[in-house]
């Protein structure tokens, strides 16, 4: 009988909100927001593990349509987090001229991003207000930084532990993770051991987004951008995405990239860590 992979979050389902922290009935968190294309006609899944003659193979669990979410924020909080979602919809629109869905050839896999207004005050809140919905350890361990984002208009600073860093999603297979820890072991560009110290992350074209630890060499050597400071920016305030970041490289998932998926070992909860996934997205 296959098993599912990662902290399984169903409808009616009580648990801890990822910003105020009440215990209750959850509601869907979509991650990114909705209004980013990740919506009723992407079809989501979770991962599961089937044992058969002492072997065990990882396998996709059932599809349904409805997007990429987890039930992982309280209803008030939700819509909370919604009124910035405009914001992050409009960067990733405005990207998606960026986004290969196949293999291309570009100088050290980079893209240069073409000049696109954006609010990074607005878009910064609208991600990282997910991802505590993904991974609600974050609240226990950040409550000032929670209780920030629900005051909204408030200045933010980041804990100097944490880093949100951003890339371009190459593909047409996205996902969401809680806390993971990764380390490349095989091949790795430097000859040690790289680490991907990931609290939560969504790889969805044309974005992906990592709310990492410092010392997380592998997105170091891959060259991801740094948005932490994008909380201070503020709210209303524009900005041209190519003077933040004039260039960022394209990158998947490390499991679901076949030059990398086979040189990882990943160490990941049953409580705390969902993963779900969707495959098939296209260009619009």
């Amino acid at each position: 009988m296959p098993t599912d992979v990662g902290l399984l979050r169903r409808k009616g389902d009580d648990g801890p909100c990822g910003l105020c922290g009440a215990e209750g009935k959850l509601s869907r968190t979509h991650v990114p927001p909705q209004a980013a294309g990740n919506d009723h006609g992407v079809q989501r899944h979770y991962l599961r593990v089937k044992t058969a003659d002492g072997l065990r193979t990882q396998v996709v669990g059932r599809k349904s349509a409805g997007g990429m979410y987890v039930f992982g924020l309280c209803q008030t909080c939700n819509t909370a987090a919604g009124k910035w979602d405009p914001a992050y919809a409009e960067l990733a629109h405005g990207l998606k001229r960026c986004w290969a869905s196949g293999f291309v050839l570009v100088p050290s896999d980079r893209m240069f991003l073409p000049a696109v207004m954006c609010s990074p005050g607005e878009v910064a809140r609208s991600i990282l207000m997910g991802l505590f919905g993904v991974n609600h350890i974050l609240r226990d361990r950040f409550p000032d930084l929670a209780e920030g984002l629900l005051e909204g208009f408030g200045d933010l600073v980041l804990p100097q532990e944490l880093r949100l860093r951003f890339a371009l999603a190459r593909g047409t297979v996205g996902r969401l993770t809680g806390a993971m820890h990764s380390m490349k072991v095989i091949e790795t560009r430097s000859g040690v051991i790289e680490y991907l110290l990931s609290d939560a992350a969504v790889y969805f074209p044309p974005l992906a987004w990592n709310l990492a630890a410092e010392g997380s060499t592998y997105l170091d050597g891959q060259g991801w951008g740094d948005a932490s400071a994008w909380l201070s920016v503020p709210i209303g305030e524009r900005r041209d995405v190519s003077t933040l970041s004039p260039s960022l490289p394209l990158v998947e998932e490390p499991s679901q990239d076949p030059r990398e998926w086979d040189r990882f070992v990943h160490l990941l909860s049953d409580k705390i860590t969902p993963i779900v996934e969707c495959s098939g997205l296209l260009l619009e």
